[in-house]
């Protein structure tokens, strides 16, 4: 039996998915709004629970301000990422591969029994932001988060570092009765 989740942001939708009995997929708030029922995926993620591949030698791409890395080549990326637990850097890791395919490989929980399920959450952050930023970057676009106004046929974007104020910007702009506006979602 296959369980699945698939996910539609900025025209770019991805499928996550697992054959294994004991592994649940789940999207929590506020990404569970962009769940979607279609096929095919643009990207196709399969999720297991095991043991992480070695990254070790690959070389670092990134490094985020949370704890993951962006590792790789321009055959395989792989991030890694997860709660840093007591001795362990990360406890899952997502191998890109060129085709648009990849495997989300996530640590057993010391704190479920081996025959107890375990949920997931496949693209919890920063997986589906790479995931999308990724995606664009194959398709020749450019992904960025921010927010966006049309205001009397013209576009305007707010960019910022976090807790500048970039969601809030647009409704600043807005002046009653000079039209409608349109907040765009651009990440």
């Amino acid at each position: 039996m296959v369980h699945e989740l698939q996910i539609r942001i900025a025209g770019i939708s991805a499928r996550a998915w697992t054959v294994q009995p004991l592994v649940r997929l789940h999207c929590p708030e506020p990404d569970s709004r962009f769940l979607v029922d279609e096929a095919p995926a643009d990207l196709d993620i399969e999720v297991q629970v095991g043991d992480l591949p070695d990254t070790g030698s690959a070389p670092l791409l990134f490094q985020g301000r949370e704890v993951w890395s962006l590792v790789g080549d321009d055959r395989s990326l792989y991030l890694r990422y997860g709660n840093a637990r007591e001795g362990i850097e990360f406890d899952r890791v997502l191998h890109l591969l060129p085709d648009r395919t990849g495997l989300l490989t996530v640590l057993p929980d010391p704190d479920l029994p081996p025959e107890a399920p375990q949920t997931i959450a496949p693209f919890a952050f920063p997986g589906l932001e790479v995931l999308l930023y990724r995606e664009a970057a194959v398709r020749g676009g450019v992904f960025f988060h921010g927010s966006g106004l049309e205001f009397e046929g013209s576009g305007f974007s707010f960019v910022g570092c976090r807790a500048q104020g970039r969601a809030r910007s647009p409704a600043c702009c807005v002046m009653p009765g000079r039209g409608s506006s349109t907040m765009i979602a651009l990440g």
